[in-house]
């Protein structure tokens, strides 16, 4: 990737310089969280929903909430129904795990989500500002911020993210047009990527079977040494 033409201090040491016309935020300046209180559970009086759960963002190496996913079917109170339903470019982040490593973990909803709430067991976070939402995935997907919340992470049997070190999380901004070009930039080397891991498995796999098989014909007399 090219250097841009000019940075400035980012205020950050672990960060370093960034691009001039570049931004830094707290989570807290750009956006809000919410949690729901949701339980994965089926209530009489209540209305059956779908609901978005710590499994969805765990291992979600696409990073996007859509349709497509089969969701958990949980009831909701009718009066918290709107107040919890998930929308198009919300970000859905795990606030605890058992280990630091995957604290943090998030992922966009990149359309209007059918009658889908989302668990107590995640955080919801909205912007308030205008963000492109393929960009989004990004922002706290990185080693940057993730080694941030792991740091912050307190808890010995599991650990634990606090709202408060949410909202004082610092994220990168780029202009809304950078935005686009680094989110197309990194959909298209990451699959690629993705794609020489499934190649590279695949052939492990072979190379596996091939050296059982090799041992199996050896010993018991079915190739010729």
């Amino acid at each position: 990737m090219e250097e841009y033409s000019k940075y400035k201090p980012s205020g950050i040491e672990w960060i370093g310089d960034i691009p001039y016309d570049w931004n830094i935020f707290t989570m807290r300046q750009v956006g809000h969280f919410d949690g729901s209180g949701i339980d994965k559970k089926i209530n009489k009086n209540e209305v059956l929903v779908k609901m978005v759960n710590y499994t969805d963002i765990y291992n979600n190496k696409s990073l996007i909430l859509d349709n497509k996913r089969e969701y958990m079917i949980v009831s909701c109170p009718v009066e918290k129904l709107n107040k919890v339903l998930v929308k198009k470019g919300d970000l859905i982040f795990t606030p605890s795990s058992e280990t630091v490593k995957d604290i943090g973990l998030s992922s966009v909803v990149i359309e209007n989500l059918d009658n889908t709430v989302y668990s107590y067991h995640v955080l919801r976070y909205k912007f308030s500002e205008k963000v492109n939402i393929n960009f989004s995935k990004y922002i706290c997907n990185n080693y940057f911020v993730l080694n941030w919340f792991s740091k912050s992470a307190l808890g010995t049997i599991r650990k634990i993210l606090s709202r408060q070190d949410f909202k004082n999380t610092k994220i990168i901004l780029p202009p809304l047009v950078k935005q686009k070009e680094i989110a197309d930039f990194l959909d298209k080397k990451t699959l690629h990527i993705d794609n020489l891991i499934e190649n590279i498995t695949k052939q492990i796999k072979k190379l596996q079977e091939y050296r059982k098989s090799i041992i199996s014909e050896a010993v018991t007399g079915k190739a010729t040494i």
